[in-house]
């Protein structure tokens, strides 16, 4: 029989290794394509191996779900072995060791305690929500690992693909890479994050976030109906022309020609105060 160390030992390499497996599939997932192509503009070795993982989901997710599968089986068989040993003991002190009607249930319960501990705490929960905190370090430090191991067990991945491929087609899916266009409700969500983590200044908010509410503006909001617009003419004298401004005060106006109604520039204020400073005769159009 193996020594008990071996077979605790055993479990706690089969823990780790599903732990890093967990972490590396919800590290690389959470990652946006955007973003690991950008990563991989440095040329290194982990980010282009990031990159080919992450525009091959189906075959990346294979690889560690047949992994992770192993993994825990194997953790499972061995669990059971420890954990009768372990409790071996503690049950002589209260039944017969060779019933086994009540050592064997017993035992089971066992297994389920260290599976859901080991498994799901350590092997699942823990180091998936530090993948969360750091999924782009997690990322490129195991996305080489992972793109290695896809490659030494490429043909039980290819046949889960093709079968899950076939299961998808039978539901009238097609499958495809997944894609998940940004809302600009989502937009508006990062750039407040940003704007909070100081990446953004508040400059550069504010112009973005003027883009946002530009889309939401009507023409009508912003534009002067024709027959409310004042304007100037290419006919008027001086004298009409300084009636207007002091009447209205805007900064500017639109000269329009008498015959056509089109528009041939616009005067402004300040133009007109140097003219009147003039003694030559006023035209409009030499403005």
């Amino acid at each position: 029989m193996t020594p008990l160390w071996i077979d605790a030992l055993a479990i706690a390499v089969l823990i780790l290794f599903n732990a890093i497996l967990a972490a590396a599939e919800l590290s690389i997932i959470s990652l946006r394509l955007s973003r690991v192509q950008q990563l991989s503009g440095s040329g290194s070795p982990e980010s282009r191996a990031l990159l080919k993982l992450r525009k091959e989901p189906e075959r990346f997710i294979a690889t560690v779900q047949v992994m992770m599968t192993l993994s825990t089986g194997l953790a499972s068989g061995v669990t059971g072995t420890v954990s009768y040993e372990m409790l071996k003991p503690l049950l002589a002190l209260f039944v017969d060791l060779k019933d086994h009607h009540i050592v064997l249930p017993i035992s089971v319960f066992g297994l389920i305690l260290l599976q859901i501990f080991g498994m799901l705490v350590l092997g699942e929960i823990v180091p998936k929500t530090l993948a969360i905190q750091s999924n782009e370090r997690v990322a490129l430090r195991l996305a080489r690992p992972v793109l290695l191991l896809s490659e030494l067990i490429v043909i039980p991945v290819r046949i889960v693909t093709l079968t899950s491929r076939f299961v998808l087609r039978l539901l009238h899916v097609t499958p495809g890479p997944a894609s998940y266009p940004i809302s600009p409700e989502e937009l508006e969500l990062l750039l407040k994050e940003g704007g909070e983590h100081g990446i953004i200044n508040r400059t550069e908010h504010d112009l973005i976030q003027s883009v946002f509410k530009f889309t939401d503006i009507s023409v009508r909001e912003v534009m002067v109906p024709r027959v409310r617009m004042v304007t100037l003419r290419t006919s008027m004298s001086l004298a009409e022309i300084q009636g207007i401004f002091s009447e209205h005060r805007y900064s500017r106006y639109p000269v329009l020609r008498d015959e056509t109604d089109e528009v041939v520039g616009i005067l402004y204020y300040k133009d007109l105060v140097d003219i009147l400073t003039e003694s030559s005769p006023f035209r409009i159009e030499q403005i």
